[in-house]
């Protein structure tokens, strides 16, 4: 299955957020699930690439066309994807996985997780949502997200919008009961014929 992961491409972060990454890259890989992600070299992207390359995973890079990523985008990726904008990547991202990882993260991945959310919450969107609580770093978005199911502006109770996550062995045994064995992706499958 391929997990679409959501995070920064920013530098000057606590080194905290790029073991994590690394960590997070390594797990679903040791799994078997394809990463699908921004096809950056920088900031915690980076990291979770190197981290799922270190373990020979699938790394599926969503390339904008656009000039910030001249000279960083992965040399190692498995798949890469060109799209002409990040409103494309979000679309090829949300196309190309089975599951979606919100990791702390800036505006692009704020706009990344509330798209899948609202999609969910329209029935547009059956696959899983996970948002990666490192370091507490969504627990105001969260809390917020709750008050408004409270007054009915979102009316699906948040459980079944989303799962909480916080460390990289809860979300290998996470997506192994929601998922099930990794397996070929929706996508693979059709590649293959």
């Amino acid at each position: 299955m391929n997990v679409a992961v959501f995070c920064s491409a920013s530098d000057g972060l606590s080194p905290m957020f790029y073991s994590e990454a690394e960590l997070i890259g390594e797990a679903l890989a040791e799994a078997g699930h394809g990463v699908v992600y921004g096809g950056c070299t920088a900031g915690c992207m980076g990291t979770l690439a190197r981290g799922a390359l270190s373990r020979k995973g699938r790394l599926i890079g969503v390339v904008p066309e656009m000039d910030f990523m001249e000279g960083i985008v992965e040399p190692g990726l498995t798949e890469t994807h060109k799209v002409p904008n990040l409103s494309a990547r979000k679309e090829a991202m949300i196309r190309l996985s089975d599951a979606f990882l919100v990791y702390p993260g800036g505006l692009g991945t704020l706009d990344e997780a509330l798209e899948v959310l609202a999609l969910k919450s329209c029935g547009n969107l059956q696959k899983p949502v996970i948002i990666y609580n490192f370091l507490g770093v969504w627990t105001p978005l969260l809390e917020t997200l709750e008050l408004l199911c409270e007054q009915n502006l979102v009316r699906q109770p948040l459980s079944e919008l989303l799962h909480v996550l916080d460390k990289p062995a809860l979300l290998k045994e996470y997506l192994g009961n929601v998922l099930g064995p990794a397996q070929l992706s929706q996508t693979q499958l059709a590649q293959q014929r």
